[in-house]
Formats: structure tokens, sequence, C-alpha cells
């Protein structure tokens, strides 16, 4: 019986030291990752962000488009744009430290802390440009402006006939129905067409 318990208890904690083991080798090992490899994760960074810059030129193009036109470019487009913008200058300052090159002890040996520092941060950048590049695919980046308001026809020195409010009427019920795409209002000078709402 006590050999069962000693094989059990010495079961459980070879398994238990394997999954600790484990745990530890894995972060380890990325973390080492990120000091070894950081050229590698700045190039993937850099790669992945110019997918990016490519799409958001792009999509840069159509909402310019869009409000040439007269649209109402959609907050969502302009929050994607904002974050893409922000991310730029993060990507080229870690480009510019890359060109530095920082080296410690008077330029004898590699700088490790800034190596691991940067290949850390450019593996979080990378995940960030990769989210950005799925959520970048928009149908539509615009809306068409919303319909101007209707005004009450002036009070002043104006005096609505019966036939001239039956036609206003006629004309805003026209203006409200959106099968209508065309109205068209005609009459001699003076009568104020061009005061119609």
């Amino acid at each position: 019986m006590p050999t069962c318990l000693s094989q059990t208890g010495s079961g459980i904690a070879s398994g238990l030291c394997s999954d600790v083991v484990r745990y530890f080798w894995g972060h380890f090992k990325s973390r080492v990752g990120y000091l070894v490899r950081y050229k590698k994760k700045v190039d993937k960074l850099q790669k992945v962000f110019e997918d990016l810059k490519n799409r958001r030129n792009d999509l840069q193009r159509r909402v310019e488009a869009a409000q040439r036109s007269g649209e109402v470019v959609d907050d969502v487009v302009n929050a994607w744009l904002t974050k893409v913008n922000e991310l730029d200058e993060v990507v080229g300052r870690m480009l510019r430290e890359v060109r530095e090159n920082k080296r410690c002890f008077k330029g004898c040996c590699p700088d490790f802390a800034w190596r691991y520092n940067l290949g850390k941060d450019a593996t979080k950048e990378t995940t960030n440009a990769e989210k950005l590049l799925g959520g970048g695919n928009f149908v539509t980046v615009a809306q068409p402006p919303p319909a101007p308001g209707f005004e009450s026809m002036p009070i002043g020195d104006f005096m609505a006939f019966s036939s001239t409010r039956t036609a206003m009427d006629e004309v805003l019920e026209a203006m409200r129905d959106d099968k209508q795409h065309l109205i068209g209002i005609y009459g001699m000078g003076g009568v104020g067409k061009v005061r119609q709402p």
C-alpha cells in the first residue's frame, strides 16, 4: 500500500513539475525571442504595416471623393483612419530606432535591454496592425447628407391664397415621398418660386 501511494504522489509531482517547466519554458522562450529575433520582429511589423498603409491610402481616397460629393463620412471610418495614423507614428519611431542601432559601453557591445524592448514592442504593434488590417474592409465609407429641413412659409407681407397653400402642400408631400426623385416648380417671374423651402 505505501508503494502505491508513493508512486501516485511521485506521478502527480512529476506531472506538476513538467507542467511548471513547460509553462516557464514557454515564457522564457518568448522573452529570449524578443531579444534574439528583434530585427525579424521589426521586419514583420514593417511588412504588415506596408499592407495597412496601402489600405489606408485607398480608403483615404474614397473618403476624399465622398467628401467632394457632399457625403458625410462614417464615424467608424474616421476612427479607423485615426488609429492607423497613430500606429504610423509608432512604427516610424521604431524604424528610426532600428537605424540608430543603440549600443552600450561606448559602442563596444549591443544594448540588450533596448533590443528586448524593441522586439516586444514590435510584436505588440504587429498584432495591433493585423487587427486593424482585418477591420479595414469597409463596403461604404460615407452616407448621403441628411435631407434639408422643411421651413414654414414666411408670414410678413406674403399673403397665402388657398391655391398657393394647396400647391405648397403638394410639393411638401412630394418631398417627403421616397419614390419621388425630381420635383419641378414653374410659374411666371415674381411669384415666389425661389422662396419655397
